[in-house]
């Protein structure tokens, strides 16, 4: 295959389908390469039985412009869906049962999460000085500063393990939370900044949406839009630059080996296969690719007939903070949360096990995580006997989720300065900036603009998301 204008995407993922999107829109020849059988990387919805399962990530919430935008594009914006009351409700598993996480000031004064000096400590916040130093900060150090180790061990350590699968006292603040470092930057106090941005209007509530058949709806209705661009089952295993000329690609599919020549190329797989595919073409960012650690995790799907789960709160969930010595690192009640996920008289939930600091959990046997997961999810209701799953199966992520280390920031910055010298070549991906189906398609959108040598455009409009 040849073209000498051709741009090739190489991953269908959400981010390289949005950047595939973008391309086509602004009239670009595209090829996108998947070295799967379907699109979507890590979105993937799975029914079973009239029970709707997601794989990968589960929603988003209603400020999700970008989302918002590409489902209109995409055609399947008329299948928006709101989250059900009880999601407004989250849980944390702490001190041996579940407690609703606070909201506000009121709900802090109230909550049993924590004693009144700690409290009063947290509510200290705008009165602690702003940080001095320029050197990185991780999550932990950043909020044991500016309201106390309290939250950190509990809260923050909770988000951190069920956003990221990550360590609060390993990955940074300004890579996993870069609007609070910059709160405490700009207004010297992050309550501080929340009260101006209730002034301002931006402190709106946000509610939690996907779509009615699943977060499956918005990347087949993208591959659907991008048609025969799409080649399933192509493994790109070599890049060369070809100078002025652009690059050959080396493919494996399903006729053998054969090479594809493209003017330009967006790089949208995990951080070391885009380094691999880098090696000859720009070995430094390939080992700053390289050095991005990933951590494993594990899904579980779950149905339970209601009689199972008499305990269960009307809630989103519940996340469970490293400090509690459970593994689980928590559960989603998804039938809950959305309508017609579930038949009548069944609950359906989602779990996660594994991440930074339990890597091996997705290596132990099936039976042995049912008993761990099951076992703790009784624990956590409150219940004096298992609950018996009508359904009950685990998939595995790996590599799972990048890791934000501490200095993670600085990487990426590095890494852009360094392909500057390659205006034909554009990186996209959750290893990035942000995990987020939000940012994932940001940083696609920003990666076909930077090819169309737009890249202001592509700031803007990932600023305005």
């Amino acid at each position: 295959m040849s073209n000498g204008d051709l741009i090739c995407v190489i991953g269908a993922g959400i981010s390289g389908l949005a950047a595939a999107q973008e391309l086509v829109d602004r009239g670009k020849n595209v090829v996108v390469l998947e070295s799967s059988h379907r699109v979507g990387g890590a979105i993937e919805t799975v029914s079973h039985d009239g029970k709707l399962f997601e794989n990968g990530p589960n929603s988003f919430p209603s400020s999700a412009t970008a989302i918002l935008d590409l489902a209109k594009q995409a055609g399947v914006d008329r299948d928006l869906i709101q989250a059900n009351s009880a999601a407004e409700t989250r849980l944390l598993y702490h001190n041996h049962r579940l407690m609703k996480i606070p909201t506000g000031p009121k709900d802090l004064l109230k909550t049993d999460l924590f004693s009144l000096p700690q409290k009063l400590r947290i509510l200290w916040e705008p009165f602690v000085a702003k940080r001095k130093s320029t050197l990185p900060e991780s999550v932990a150090e950043f909020f044991s500063r500016r309201f106390g180790p309290a939250p950190t061990r509990t809260l923050i350590d909770a988000f951190v393990s069920g956003i990221y699968a990550g360590d609060a006292r390993q990955v940074g603040i300004e890579a996993t939370f870069p609007q609070l470092k910059k709160m405490e930057d700009e207004h010297g106090s992050v309550i501080k900044a929340m009260r101006s941005r209730k002034k301002t209007g931006h402190g709106n509530k946000m509610t939690i949406q996907n779509f009615k058949h699943g977060l499956s709806q918005l990347t087949e209705g993208l591959a659907k839009n991008l048609g025969d661009r799409i080649k399933l089952n192509r493994r790109a295993k070599l890049l060369k630059e070809n100078g002025r000329d652009g690059f050959t690609l080396t493919i494996e599919g399903p006729n053998g080996i054969e090479e594809l020549r493209a003017k330009q190329v967006v790089l949208a797989t995990p951080a070391q296969s885009a380094g691999l595919l880098l090696t000859g073409v720009s070995p430094i960012v390939a080992d700053l690719l390289f050095d991005i650690d990933y951590a494993p995790i594990a899904s579980v799907h779950a149905a339970f007939p209601d009689d199972e789960l008499r305990e269960l709160p009307s809630a989103f969930g519940f996340l469970v903070p490293r400090p509690s010595r459970m593994r689980t690192l928590g559960w989603l009640f998804t039938s809950m949360t959305f309508s017609g996920r579930a038949p009548e008289g069944v609950q359906t939930l989602n779990g996660f096990i594994g991440g930074a600091l339990d890597r091996e959990a997705v290596h132990a046997k099936a039976e042995a995580l049912r008993y761990i997961l099951l076992g703790e999810l009784s624990l956590a209701l409150g219940m004096t006997r298992f609950p018996q799953p009508s359904y009950f199966n685990i998939v595995n992520h790996e590599p799972g989720l990048p890791q934000y280390m501490v200095g993670h920031a600085q990487r990426v910055k590095a890494i852009n300065k360094l392909l500057k010298d390659s205006p034909d070549l554009a990186l996209a991906g959750n290893y990035l900036a942000g995990v987020s189906l939000n940012d994932c398609i940001k940083k696609g959108r920003a990666a076909a603009h930077i090819l169309i040598g737009k890249p202001e455009t592509a700031l803007t409009k990932e600023g305005a998301a």
